[in-house]
């Protein structure tokens, strides 16, 4: 490897490790996530410094063609990548499928209780009143939030809205 591509890999992965804890520090990447992408980072870093180091572990590795060494880790890191992200998929698809059940439970429980007490019938924000709400109809899923909220509230009120009210504005 020569000098120039010594500094074009340790400029480059100097800018990419920045970037990441960037995107870190601003909230728009995990930090469990930057962990991967940072150790990658170092690794290269390592590399740009030390340039027979990469000779010596194909070496030792038995690959003699260095280029082909580089392809083989890249692929089994992208294959770990995969690997991760399908988990994360699981997880958070059980945990939807979790929280959406337990809504089910709480709705019905509401519907039960305002039946027991005679209590008209609630209207849920972001449902037409007059029943012909079509959102979500292809995919069976149905909206909630009320149509000018953008992102759910931290502090987000209960969906109910008794009827004849309108439901409440978000402040902006």
């Amino acid at each position: 490897m020569t000098a120039r591509t010594q500094i074009v890999l340790l400029v480059l992965t100097t800018l990419t490790l920045l970037s990441i804890l960037r995107l870190v520090r601003s909230g728009k990447l995990k930090a469990k996530y930057s962990l991967l992408w940072i150790t990658l980072g170092v690794a290269l870093v390592g590399l740009a410094v030390l340039p027979n180091l990469a000779d010596k572990i194909a070496e030792e590795v038995g690959v003699y063609y260095q280029p082909a060494l580089f392809f083989v880790v890249g692929i089994g890191f992208l294959l770990l990548v995969v690997i991760h992200f399908s988990y994360e998929l699981s997880r958070m698809e059980n945990r939807v499928r979790t929280l959406t059940e337990e809504t089910t439970l709480i709705r019905h429980e509401l519907a039960v209780l305002r039946d027991a007490l005679g209590a008209p019938p609630a209207i849920v924000q972001g449902e037409d009143p007059r029943g012909d709400d079509t959102r979500g109809e292809a995919t069976g899923e149905r909206n909630v939030a009320p149509a000018h909220c953008e992102k759910p509230s931290s502090r987000a009120r209960s969906s109910v809205v008794p009827p004849g009210q309108a439901p409440p504005r978000s402040p902006r």
